[in-house]
C-alpha cells in the first residue's frame, strides 16, 4: 500500500523494536497497539502472540527508544486504535530494509544479531538468557552465531566475575 511505502521511519521503528527487544521481526509485525504500554523513554512491549518463542509469550520486554521514536510510536498507536496492527509491513519488506541497511542481514537475523551485539558488549550469559528467554545457557550459546561465541562468552563471564 502507499501508506507502507511512504513510511520509512515507521519501518525503521519496527526494526528498532525487533533489535532492542531481541525479537523476531515476524513477532514484531504481529504487535497490536494495546501491547505497548508505558510510553516514556522505556516502552513496555507485552508479547501476547509469538510465532516460535513460547518463553516470550505472556512476558513484557522493556525497550529504550529516542524521543522521536516514542513520538512516532504514540502517533501510530493513536491512529490504529487499540486492536490495530502497529507495523503494517510484510516480512519481505523487513528483509529488503535489512539487506539495504547491510548486506547479508535478514529480518530473521535481527534477534540473533541483537543478542550477539549484547554479548560482544560484555553482557553476561545470565542476562542474555533473560533477554532471549532461552531455557538453557547451552541452548543460548548454540543459537548465537559464529565460532567466536565461546571465546567472547568466556571473556564476558570472566569480566563479570572480576567485577564482583
Amino acid at each position: 500500500s502507499t501508506a507502507m511505502r511512504a513510511s520509512p521511519p515507521l519501518l525503521a521503528l519496527c526494526l528498532q523494536v525487533a533489535w532492542l527487544g531481541a525479537a523476531r521481526a515476524s513477532d514484531v509485525l504481529r504487535l497490536r497497539a494495546r501491547e505497548f504500554t508505558n510510553l516514556d523513554s522505556h516502552v513496555a512491549v507485552n508479547w501476547t502472540e509469538t510465532k516460535a518463542d513460547p518463553y516470550r509469550l505472556g512476558k513484557t520486554t522493556g525497550i529504550v527508544l529516542s524521543e522521536a521514536e516514542v513520538a512516532l510510536l504514540k502517533e501510530r498507536l493513536e491512529s490504529v486504535g487499540s486492536a490495530g496492527v502497529v507495523f503494517p509491513f510484510t516480512y519481505a519488506q523487513c528483509n529488503r530494509a535489512m539487506s539495504t541497511a547491510r548486506a547479508g542481514l535478514t529480518a530473521h537475523s535481527v534477534r540473533r544479531g541483537a543478542l550477539f551485539a549484547l554479548m560482544r558488549r560484555g553482557v553476561s550469559l545470565d542476562d542474555l538468557q533473560l533477554v532471549s528467554r532461552h531455557k538453557t545457557k547451552d541452548g543460548l550459546v548454540r543459537y548465537l552465531p559464529g565460532a567466536e561465541v565461546p571465546l567472547v562468552m568466556r571473556a564476558a563471564e570472566l569480566s563479570q566475575t572480576l567485577r564482583q
